[in-house]
């Protein structure tokens, strides 16, 4: 049973062009570094450097003493004092990174929908900024802090995407399991990948997809070029191996027995391409009892089989 809704903010709930807005926040802060005495290089620098931390944080700290830690290498111990200067700046000037993103009008009625549902909305935003600016960015879309149950900062988090212990992290605070929760993001590298690794659900959503699907292949030849849809490995059946060990749960059937019940319901099988759903036959294994079923939305055909099974 889902319990728990996961959104990703920046190109989910909040449609951002990342280009744009790199380039645009850097401008700002820059801007802002050197009102403050810093040098426009080496403050962009640093805070490059402090995302990198961030990123490769492997959980000791949290993400805001791992940018900080760096931060202050190069500006000395006393240079925390602009720990608050900054955070009004992510509550004040930051703002102008708006012009970077375009309205959501479904948002609001997303919220309100998954509220009524009883459901837990948690904001799994990249933990690279501070709460306030998070909070910035949210506004851009008219979402509020009391619209989620929690919301990933870089004050509350010990690790970043796309490292999946910044989930796992996620789902031990709430006590939910990975069926329990859905994901919707738009990076294949930091919501699609981690998220398939844990088995966590994920909706990839928006306009703003970024990068590829590495479950797809390309295939080129000459002026030719296909792109072949795939499916994650993790989304179908185990087939069992040599590798398995002597304790695998197993049926035994007869051979003869099993042909002729394949021929019983092959033939109602969907030939249809449009049908992909029913173009293969349901096996079903209840105790001792194999069933077997197709259909092509007009015939339906059923056979039941005796046999031997210790599943």
């Amino acid at each position: 049973m889902i319990k728990a809704i996961l959104f990703d903010l920046d190109g989910t709930l909040l449609p951002l062009n990342e280009d744009q807005f790199i380039k645009k926040y850097f401008g700002l802060i820059a801007k802002k570094g050197i009102s403050l005495g810093f040098e426009q290089e080496s403050i962009i620098n640093t805070i490059w450097a402090g995302t990198k931390a961030m990123l490769t944080n492997d959980g000791s700290k949290t993400n805001h003493q791992a940018f900080w830690d760096t931060f202050t290498k190069v500006y000395g111990e006393e240079s925390i004092k602009f720990n608050p200067i900054f955070d009004e700046f992510y509550k004040n000037e930051f703002k102008e990174t708006v012009e970077c993103c375009d309205t959501n009008v479904n948002v609001r009625k997303i919220i309100e929908f998954i509220k009524e549902n009883n459901l837990k909305i948690i904001l799994a935003t990249n933990p690279l900024f501070p709460k306030v600016g998070v909070l910035t960015r949210m506004s851009f879309v008219g979402l509020k802090e009391s619209d989620f149950d929690y919301i990933t900062s870089y004050e509350n988090s010990y690790y970043a995407k796309p490292n999946i212990h910044y989930y796992e992290n996620i789902l031990n605070q709430f006590n939910l399991k990975t069926d329990e929760v859905i994901m919707f993001g738009n990076s294949f590298l930091d919501d699609y990948a981690p998220c398939k690794k844990l088995n966590i659900p994920i909706h990839m959503v928006g306009d703003y997809i970024i990068g590829e699907n590495t479950d797809n292949v390309k295939i080129k030849s000459g002026k030719t070029e296909f792109d072949l849809i795939g499916i994650n490995a993790s989304e179908f059946p185990k087939v069992l191996d040599d590798t398995d060990t002597p304790e695998t749960k197993t049926i035994v059937l007869n051979k003869n027995e099993f042909s002729k019940a394949i021929k019983q319901v092959i033939f109602a099988v969907s030939q249809q391409e449009t049908q992909a759903v029913l173009t293969g036959v349901c096996f079903t294994i209840n105790n001792n009892t194999l069933e077997l079923a197709a259909t092509d939305g007009n015939r339906l055909t059923r056979v039941q089989k005796e046999i031997e099974s210790t599943l």
